[in-house]
């Protein structure tokens, strides 16, 4: 399998901290360590492939990045996602699209994540045992976790066919909850928080080209409106303990994710 990370965002919220640099180039630490780094690594010991870097705002300095990383250019290609990613991180992954009728037959699934997310080693160990199921290949699959505390208010939910226990029927977003306290454990139980990772097979993205993409920004809200249409997905459940992920957005995200990586 191999996999693509998406990193061609703006990322305008991180602005008021930095605009010389990409988010996801950020330093965390006196090391210089960064959040793609450290993704890159994470990848590399679950035994991708080959890792597809898409970049777009900023591209010299992610371009120069690599270069002077220790990576070696054997692991990664850098896609330019040109204005495209302007379009939003739909647009900015299917800037990919065309360098899969270059790879022929080899590559049959894809692991698409975001270059400006933190995710916790338990998390990637349970990706590691879900990579390991003969069940995936050729599948396109959501991950969800479960917490003893809800998300924040606008995560998507996923909802499960109960005959079917891995089969996707719908994707929501959940806006609000009424009595929250009152039914805090109890809905946290009930519902199925999409994590943001997932994989996507080589026939997703040939389909994905023949459909109007004008309308949609990101690749979920595109899932969300053609599932069970055009695209089937299946499920699966991370069983960690929270954080599962922590997206940088703002400077108080900077300093939780600094934390956390003590």
């Amino acid at each position: 399998m191999d996999a693509i990370i998406l990193a061609a965002g703006e990322g305008r919220r991180f602005q008021a901290v930095s605009q010389s640099v990409p988010k996801c180039l950020y330093p965390l630490n006196p090391q210089s360590d960064c959040l793609l780094g450290r993704l890159i690594q994470q990848l590399i010991s679950l035994e991708i492939r080959h890792i597809y870097i898409v970049g777009g705002h900023q591209f010299e300095q992610l371009s120069s990045w690599l270069e002077d990383s220790r990576i070696s250019t054997k692991i990664y290609t850098l896609v330019d996602a040109r204005d495209d990613y302007k379009r939003g991180p739909l647009h900015s992954l299917m800037a990919f699209a065309p360098e899969i009728s270059n790879l022929g037959e080899n590559t049959e699934q894809y692991l698409v994540c975001p270059a400006d997310t933190w995710f916790s080693p338990s998390f990637i160990a349970e990706i590691e045992k879900i990579l390991a199921k003969s069940s995936i290949q050729n599948r396109n699959l959501l991950f969800y976790g479960k917490s003893e505390t809800t998300s924040p208010l606008g995560s998507m939910v996923l909802e499960i066919d109960s005959n079917l226990p891995k089969k996707i029927t719908k994707i929501t977003r959940f806006q609000s909850i009424t009595n929250k306290d009152s039914l805090l454990n109890e809905i946290s139980e009930k519902l199925s928080f999409l994590l943001p990772m997932m994989i996507l097979s080589t026939e997703f993205f040939y389909q994905a080209q023949k459909l109007d993409l004008s309308e949609y920004r990101k690749a979920i809200t595109f899932i969300q409106a053609y599932l069970g249409k055009y695209f089937e997905f299946l499920a699966f459940e991370t069983s960690v303990t929270t954080p599962f992920y922590l997206d940088l957005d703002i400077e108080q995200d900077l300093a939780e994710i600094q934390n956390l990586i003590k």
